[in-house]
């Protein structure tokens, strides 16, 4: 499933959605181009699709809140098939 296909988003909402991910990035040393990342993406997009006036900032504390540390420590210290399957069944 294409997930841009159900979202309409502004090129301002492009901005917010690169500068939070960024950041989250940063803030959790993910890689950009992980699973965690695509993930954060993902609760971003969600959020941005409810809340359309949300602001960077409040859009990275929320992915900052939303995706705790302690996951990404067990996500590093597993294997992602592994994770995988734990995030499937949660």
């Amino acid at each position: 499933m294409n997930f841009f296909t159900h979202v309409d988003l502004t090129d301002e909402h492009l901005d917010i959605l690169t500068c939070s991910i960024h950041a989250w990035c940063l803030n959790r040393q993910a890689d950009p181009e992980g699973h965690l990342a695509r993930a954060a993406t993902t609760l971003a997009l969600e959020v941005i699709s409810a809340c359309p006036s949300i602001t960077s900032a409040e859009l990275r504390d929320v992915l900052l809140a939303r995706i705790p540390d302690h996951s990404i420590a067990e996500w590093r210290g597993t294997s992602g098939s592994v994770m995988r399957r734990k995030m499937s069944t949660a």
